[in-house]
């Protein structure tokens, strides 16, 4: 397994909880207990300024004293506006200043000026792929995992809409196969909620939990996500 680390937290030892939040969020949680690290979605953020977005990393990593990925989700994959990629390097550039790892879409016009970024911070670059449609057959699964390996990301993320339990299955597959190539791999939707508390646990380096809003289809809230987890 590669030896991953998100801030101070080493990837792999136990499940790791990630759980996405806004700027709201930041303000009006107290408590975001069991997850170990915070997903801030930059592109929900009510105010897109560089200070804004430095200053709301500042204290979510101070109130919340767990490591923070950085995200600014292109709209194509989930992202709730449209910004350039223009003001999308820029958001990353003023996001890695504080933030533990970036989170950006492995296909994206922006992914290697974001992976400069990342390098330049010494932070770890997270590779996404999201598809809400459908999971993709094995062959295209093995070609973005290696696009994403010879990029020179830490970790790839790839979140899947699974349709059928065979969906689940291959994506099952998929994680215990390439369990030491740094994966977080995601089944979404009804069919796949399971997905969410077992895949950590046969090779997924973190799953994903709402506390504020749920960011993408059968995402379990922490609480529930506690009861499956002795931490």
């Amino acid at each position: 397994m590669k030896d991953i680390k998100i801030g101070n937290l080493r990837l792999a030892e136990k499940p790791v909880i990630v759980v996405p939040l806004t700027d709201n969020g930041i303000k009006s949680i107290t408590d975001v207990r069991p997850a170990s690290v915070i997903e801030l979605r930059i592109d929900m953020f009510s105010n897109l300024s560089d200070n804004y977005i430095e200053a709301a990393l500042i204290e979510a990593k101070s109130k919340f004293k767990i490591p923070v990925i950085a995200t600014c989700r292109a709209f194509e994959e989930g992202g709730a506006v449209k910004i350039s990629d223009k003001r999308r390097i820029e958001i990353f550039s003023a996001a890695a200043q504080c933030a533990d790892a970036v989170d950006v879409e492995l296909n994206s016009g922006i992914f290697h000026d974001v992976l400069n970024t990342a390098n330049q911070r010494g932070i770890p670059l997270i590779a996404s792929f999201h598809d809400f449609i459908k999971t993709p057959p094995l062959d295209v699964l093995e070609s973005l995992l290696q696009k994403s390996l010879t990029s020179g990301a830490d970790i790839t993320k790839m979140a899947l809409m699974a349709n059928t339990t065979d969906d689940v299955a291959l994506l099952a597959d998929f994680t215990i196969k390439h369990r030491e190539s740094g994966i977080a791999c995601i089944a979404m939707g009804k069919i796949g909620m399971a997905s969410r508390v077992f895949f950590p646990l046969i090779g997924s380096l973190f799953t994903f939990a709402s506390i504020e809003t749920s960011t993408a289809p059968g995402q379990l809230s922490v609480k529930d996500m506690a009861r499956f987890y002795d931490f």
